[in-house]
């Protein structure tokens, strides 16, 4: 589990991180934007961040902060970038 503010290079870090370890990555942009740059509603949003959590392996990188509780249950790492 990756978290940490806008531009810190959550996405980044996840995308080395799934190559060296081989595991799949999740984007929360992925989850919070249909094609086209439409917001999802809130609800879906925390479905498929459910379906993800669900998964037996995966780095998901990015907010919704309301469905952290579940996904700190399921991940063995948490990395929060604190950068300037």
């Amino acid at each position: 589990m990756i978290i940490g503010q806008p531009g810190s290079g959550k996405s980044t870090l996840a995308r080395r991180l799934g190559q060296a370890l081989n595991l799949p990555v999740v984007h929360i942009d992925h989850i919070h934007w249909k094609s086209g740059w439409i917001d999802r509603q809130g609800p879906e949003k925390d479905r498929l961040c459910s379906e993800v959590h669900a998964r037996e392996q995966w780095i998901f990188e990015g907010g919704r902060s309301n469905t952290w509780g579940e996904r700190l249950e399921r991940a063995d790492t948490l990395v929060w970038l604190d950068v300037p």
